[in-house]
């Protein structure tokens, strides 16, 4: 792709039409870094401006998301300890924040959101915090109930295509040993699905069949990897 300077792909809207792209840079004249999304379209080859800039004294970590849920799309970033939660319309952008949830009580860089996803409804949003527990917020009761994880330290969480639980990824630091788990949000009990002490996977992609979760294994080499049965 040639267009915006410094631009990485974030995720695809739900019509397969539009990649949503990331850019950082600095302004000119300044030493603030901003950070602005564009869509880049496949079938024409082009830009559009999702007119939204992030400054650098409001951005803590940006958090993306696979594009989910009944045809939206969906911007997550975190300012401070609260996770914002933005739509995306390719006709308007980027719109004002519908949802700042608030993932920690504490200023640390530990109590923060590290992975986020919508579930396929768009009626509920997970979210991984401080490294240890899974949160699920329910947009239409605006709770959020949290379960903790003891395989680790959690770091990716993915929705199902159906079903009431959770995907989740992470390590164990005493011994470097990297898993993949499923969180069932009805009993809180988790369980691990795959491990290795050789190869760490990367972020998690779970097919329209719902059977297949696909994600990158890093290692001494780098590989595409593939759980079935699901």
């Amino acid at each position: 792709l040639v267009g915006p300077e410094s631009v990485a792909p974030m995720a695809m809207t739900t019509d397969g039409q539009n990649l949503i792209l990331f850019r950082e840079f600095i302004r000119e004249g300044t030493q603030l870094k901003e950070y602005e999304l564009w869509a880049y379209g496949l079938a024409d080859s082009q830009y559009i401006d999702l007119h939204y800039i992030d400054r650098d004294e409001d951005f803590a970590m940006w958090v993306t998301s696979p594009i989910r849920g009944g045809g939206s799309s969906y911007l997550f970033n975190q300012r401070g300890t609260d996770l914002v939660v933005r739509e995306i319309t390719m006709e308007e952008g980027v719109q004002p924040e519908m949802l700042a949830l608030h993932v920690s009580t504490e200023e640390s860089t530990h109590q923060r959101a590290v992975s986020v996803d919508i579930s396929p409804d768009a009626d509920r949003i997970a979210f991984v915090v401080n490294y240890e527990e899974v949160g699920i917020y329910d947009l239409a009761s605006e709770e959020t109930v949290a379960y903790p994880v003891d395989l680790g330290f959690v770091v990716g969480v993915r929705w199902p295509v159906e079903g009431n639980w959770v995907y989740i990824r992470g390590y164990v630091p005493t011994v470097l040993e990297y898993w993949i788990g499923r969180l069932d949000l009805e009993t809180g009990a988790h369980e691990i699905l795959w491990q290795s002490t050789v190869h760490g996977p990367n972020e998690m992609h779970i097919a329209p069949d719902g059977n297949h979760l696909s994600c990158q294994l890093r290692g001494g080499r780098s590989a595409l990897g593939m759980l079935e049965g699901f």
